[in-house]
């Protein structure tokens, strides 16, 4: 039960790690959006084949998912206030 909670806890430090992201490396990000956007969706694709074989490759792949779609949202966010 305690190794649960561990995974939960570290799984959802990607949502803080996201919004860093987004503030730190906004120019960059901008700049590259389609890899984003296809890296958290290929890391979310891979996790959910791999999850029946080995769980903790596939909770690494799902916490670059997080980070890749917090980030995104974050940007689009800000963008859409801007206008």
């Amino acid at each position: 039960m305690i190794i649960e909670i561990g995974v939960i806890i570290a799984v959802l430090t990607s949502i803080p790690v996201g919004y860093l992201l987004s503030y730190v490396c906004r120019d960059e990000i901008e700049k590259r959006r389609k890899w984003y956007l296809s890296l958290g969706i290929f890391s979310l694709l891979a996790s959910l084949i791999l999850l029946s074989f080995n769980k903790a490759i596939s909770l690494t792949l799902i916490y670059i998912a997080i980070v890749s779609f917090i980030t995104l949202f974050k940007i689009y966010k800000n963008k859409e206030k801007l206008r």
